[in-house]
């Protein structure tokens, strides 16, 4: 049985910001089977994401000492219909910088962590693709699959009179020490948005460096359609 969490936990943030989901998504040893979801409920949960929102990227600092590592920056990101029953989802100012954070500050790593942080916000693009719909207090929540449409994002830095090539590489899920797995998953519910993206790794001039974490999105609709 797999057990599933969300960033939030892994960055412990506030109750408020939490998006936990305790349960499991094995197909055999016990796990939860999820209905499939009917038609009308996959155009109910696109529909309901669609329109544009305003909230913060999380993300874990190492550089900290204390017990919360938590940073954030601000970002914006929509959400358009692409088919009746899979929407799109475009983070408008995906943050580089923080990626640097992860690069160990070794001699032959210092070019790789300072062309991160000056590496510009890039445009990050995902399907969202809707497999839940459950009704908690009298409202709807939809929980649905972030899959990046391509695997890699890959852009340009202009660092010291030259041009750098960075690949950021995304994962279908990572793992943490307690054997939880983190998937990107994202929920909404009423005008809160909230997800994950997982981080793989990142290329630097052909240079690779192991990122292995999670940045959680979360903010409320400003927009609607």
């Amino acid at each position: 049985m797999k057990k599933l969490k969300s960033i939030t936990v892994a960055l412990a943030l506030s109750v408020a910001t939490v998006f936990s989901v305790s349960s499991c998504l094995d197909s055999g040893n016990g796990g939860t089977q999820y209905p499939q979801m009917s038609l009308s409920d996959s155009i109910e949960a696109v529909n309901n994401a669609i329109g544009s929102f305003t909230g913060k990227l999380y993300y874990i600092n190492p550089t900290k000492t204390n017990s919360n590592r938590e940073d954030s920056v601000d970002v914006k990101w929509r959400i358009s219909k692409e088919t009746m029953t899979r929407g799109g989802m475009t983070i408008e100012n995906f943050p580089i910088k923080p990626l640097a954070l992860y690069v160990t500050n070794m001699t032959s790593m210092v070019k790789s962590k300072e062309i991160l942080e000056a590496a510009p916000e890039q445009i990050y693009t995902t399907s969202l693709i809707p497999y839940l719909k459950l009704e908690v207090s009298n409202s709807s929540y939809f929980q649905y699959s972030i899959l990046p449409k391509k695997k890699e994002l890959e852009f340009s830095v202009d660092y010291a009179g030259s041009a750098h090539r960075v690949k950021v590489i995304f994962a279908e899920y990572i793992t943490d020490a307690s054997g939880y797995y983190y998937y990107p998953v994202a929920y909404k519910r009423e005008k809160l948005f909230q997800g994950n993206i997982i981080i793989n790794k990142v290329t630097v001039d052909g240079v690779e460096h192991s990122i292995g974490t999670v940045f959680g999105i979360k903010g409320h609709l400003t927009t609607a359609g």
